[in-house]
């Protein structure tokens, strides 16, 4: 199962992504205060904003995804790369509009709101993709795309202070933010290359493998009917 490479695709999204969530979690409050100058009041206000947004972004964008699918003008495969694109792609992209804002508090704020609350849109793509792919085994997929989102916060706080340190200067956030971003894109493009909506061969919930358990179950009741026929033409010679 993780030799497939469409479940590779949809690790891969979980680690980058989940970096960048636990940057949104642990680092922004000290971004807001270190570069924005916000108050400890007012931080734990902002700070929420994010996932407010996301609420409304993740309930809106699912039902559209839904009403999308039910028109099957696209396919499942489509849909899923293109909901990632819309989703981690912007939030990819508000951390680098956050560099060109400077400290043009609002902006950036709204800006960082934006940008991850659309990344919540990716729980109608790239995050629900392992019921396209492997519903079979969909728990243990979905048990291994957590455990890749929490081994990434824990590095991207690592390196939050590696980076940021003793000096969190307003360059050294920005260098953050790259590289948080560079490494959501990549995430972004590994899925739009090599990720699939599609029931793998390898699941028995797939086609081939349903038509292959019915082929077998037609023989088997073929068996069974045949060996009842014999039986009971023996049993009617031995009564003559």
């Amino acid at each position: 199962m993780f030799t497939s490479i469409p479940v590779i695709a949809y690790l891969i999204p979980a680690f980058t992504y989940g970096w960048v969530v636990g940057a949104v979690i642990a680092q922004m409050p000290s971004f807001y205060e270190d570069v924005l100058e916000f108050s400890h009041t007012s931080n734990g206000f902002v700070a929420s904003l994010p996932w407010l947004v996301g609420i409304g972004a993740q309930l809106s964008g699912s039902a559209i995804t839904d009403r999308v699918r039910k028109t099957n003008r696209f396919s499942l495969t489509a849909i899923r790369k293109v909901v990632t694109v819309l989703s981690l792609g912007t939030c990819s992209f508000g951390l680098v509009a956050i560099t060109l804002l400077g400290k043009r508090k609002i902006l950036v704020v709204l800006t960082l709101a934006i940008a991850k609350g659309m990344g919540t849109l990716s729980d109608a793509g790239v995050a629900v993709n392992h019921l396209d792919i492997a519903p079979s085994f969909a728990g243990t997929l979905s048990g291994f795309y957590s455990v890749m989102a929490s081994i990434a916060s824990l590095i991207a706080n690592e390196a939050a202070a590696q980076i940021v340190g003793k000096n969190p200067s307003q360059q050294n956030w920005y260098l953050f933010f790259y590289i948080s971003s560079a490494l959501n894109v990549a995430g972004v493009i590994m899925f739009c290359l090599l990720g699939s909506g599609e029931v793998q061969s390898w699941d028995p919930a797939s086609s081939n493998n349903r038509q292959n358990v019915k082929s077998e179950t037609q023989n088997d009741q073929e068996n069974t009917k045949e060996n009842g026929d014999s039986r009971t033409v023996r049993s009617i010679g031995f009564a003559l």
